[in-house]
């Protein structure tokens, strides 16, 4: 069945039986019908069932430059439905340290020209928008400088653009960063010295200096707290960091991978278990699972095989675990937990195209009312797709508090970096993601205890139907009525009168 639309001049193609649904942008010259995309839709039949589908799509142009193998950035962080952040972040290859910056609001063909975006002037290393100020965008470097954005739809050319501030690392290169989970103006930074530092952005000021890798960090993860900093370094170490301790702050250590090449790190489960994903000797890719305080090894997995290593991403409310890789069309996706059998596998996610990176959003942008518990940017050789993961459900008329329990708050700073820097404890914030006027489908009831005993009822069949029936010893049964009968022992034949002894002789 064909549906043509003429603003965006798209052609529909669906059929009866199909989960297909064909796509393809209609033109004057040849060839006249330009293949768009295939989506399509997969039901898990594991635990969750998990539903993941394409939903809108940006075409990048044919002339762009090639895309960096690694993007991380579609972070959704305003409370604002309106106001919540509508651009993407792609850094291309280049010595300019160019990245382009796309609206996720209009979706389609980029027009043709000079690509637009902001340029760095060094090798972009790390990027991430700020999780409290939507309009902020970090770009770490290759000479020690970390670039602060401020991006609007109200922008002029953004190739004219400068940074609105900023940070002289000093000279090392910056080779990864994170921020802060909950303190606004604060990150973790790794540098090419095999340090971490912990630098305010408001202040452009350094706060800590961790020195505890004797090689290069691959990789660093906050626990959801923020008081606790792990890291993976190629040194083969994994170091647990409480950096509101000072200087001097190393937790724990182990030796956690065999191979340099690749690694990732992050908190889950409450921050009781690490995650560690990286790649054995022989190329194999895999997941550790550790103890967060005693780094105790729990459970290692082999994933797969692959030149490109693993990059992980935890949603926190569902425990969900996705994987991703360069180069691969496959999302896999597990549930983790803290007991057996700790990886429980979830229906992966193919898509027609292979993909090159993967960005999520936080729990904000999810529509729950359509079940949808994440949402992601997938980036593709010359297209942006969004991915929608869903929970199947026939209601969809009232709020699934069996799924959406209160989501833990990334998107609002629970302290400033003065508090935090001056040991400030706070626990995180959750908020309830049920929309103003919808019921829930089941509301948990606490359990109050009995103030007195329950009493048995006075009738009831079922009583003692499963108690066991003691039987009467049968002799002492037969005793007491043999005490009540009268014996009498006389034979029937006794009382008879049998012929005398000479009529026996004479029968003879």
């Amino acid at each position: 069945m064909p549906f043509y639309d003429p603003d965006t001049k798209l052609v529909f193609l669906v059929g009866k039986g199909t989960n297909k649904l064909f796509i393809a942008e209609f033109q004057s010259k040849v060839p006249y019908l330009s293949p768009g995309f295939v989506g399509s839709g997969t039901l898990s039949d594991s635990v969750s069932q998990t539903v993941s589908t394409l939903k809108t799509k940006i075409n990048l142009k044919e002339d762009k430059p090639d895309v960096k193998e690694l993007v991380y950035t579609v972070d959704d962080n305003s409370e604002k439905e309106n106001d919540l952040k509508k651009f993407v972040a792609v850094p291309l290859k280049g010595p300019a340290g160019v990245v382009g910056i796309y609206d996720v609001e209009k979706p389609g063909k980029l027009p043709d020209g000079v690509m637009d975006g902001i340029f760095n002037k060094a090798q972009v290393t790390d990027l991430h928008w700020n999780p409290f100020d939507d309009e902020q965008l970090a770009v770490g470097t290759d000479v020690g400088l970390i670039n602060f954005w401020r991006l609007t739809r109200d922008d002029g050319p953004r190739n004219e653009m400068h940074p609105e501030k900023v940070m002289n690392i000093g000279g090392e290169k910056v080779l990864c960063f994170q921020w802060h989970p909950m303190a606004s103006d604060l990150l973790a930074v790794a540098l090419s010295d095999n340090s971490i530092e912990i630098w305010e952005s408001k202040t452009l000021m350094r706060r800590r200096r961790i020195v505890s890798h004797s090689a290069p960090v691959m990789a660093l993860g906050w626990s959801s707290d923020g008081h606790r900093l792990v890291s993976i370094g190629k040194d083969l170490m994994l170091n647990v960091h409480q950096p509101q301790l000072g200087d001097e702050c190393l937790l724990a250590q182990k030796k956690v991978i065999d191979r340099a090449h690749s690694g990732r790190v992050l908190y889950a489960c409450d921050d009781r278990l690490i995650i560690v994903v990286g790649m054995t000797r022989s190329s194999s890719r895999q997941v550790q699972l550790f103890d967060a305080t005693s780094l105790n090894e729990i459970y290692t997995q082999q994933i797969d095989s692959g030149t490109q290593p693993l990059i992980p991403h935890y949603d926190y409310d569902s425990s969900v675990l996705f994987l991703s890789a360069k180069g691969n069309r496959t999302i896999n996706m597990y549930e983790v937990s803290c007991d057996a059998p700790y990886l429980l596998p979830l229906t992966p996610y193919t898509a027609p195209l292979i993909g090159q990176a993967i960005a999520f959003h936080n729990k904000k942008r999810c529509d729950v009312m359509a079940v949808e518990f994440q949402r992601a940017w997938r980036l593709t050789e010359r297209t942006l797709e969004q991915v929608i993961f869903r929970v199947p459900r026939v209601k969809k008329d009232v709020f699934q508090s069996d799924l959406f329990p209160d989501a833990l708050v990334t998107w609002r700073p629970v302290m400033t970096a003065e508090e935090w820097l001056a040991g400030s404890s706070k626990a995180p914030q959750f908020e309830s993601l049920m929309p103003e006027g919808v019921s829930a489908l089941a509301k948990p009831v606490p359990f109050v205890a009995p103030s007195r005993p329950l009493q048995k009822p006075l009738l009831s069949g079922l009583e003692h139907a499963h108690e066991p029936k003691i039987e009467p010893d049968r002799k002492e049964v037969q005793n007491s009525w043999s005490s009540k009968i009268v014996e009498d022992r006389t034979l029937e034949q006794d009382e008879m009168e049998g012929v005398s002894e000479e009529e026996w002789t004479e029968a003879l």
